[in-house]
């Protein structure tokens, strides 16, 4: 049985990103089980979107304004 995720907004500034490449992790752990290609891609292509969400957090001020 999985944790209870926490809510992202309930996050630290500097656990968000954290947060999103757990997320990642386990989308890309769940495309290697499925058997489907079509799915699979779709899942690989979800683990992407959370690593770019990632890298975002982790270029946000703690206010949470983007840097750069």
């Amino acid at each position: 049985m999985r944790a209870p995720m926490i809510p992202v907004n309930k996050l630290s500034t500097s656990d968000i990103d954290e947060h999103w490449h757990k997320c990642a992790d386990e989308a890309r752990s769940v495309a290697d089980d499925m058997k489907d290609e079509i799915s699979k891609q779709m899942m690989l292509q979800i683990a992407d979107d959370y690593e770019h969400l990632a890298k975002r957090a982790a270029h946000r001020e703690p206010g949470g304004r983007l840097i750069g």
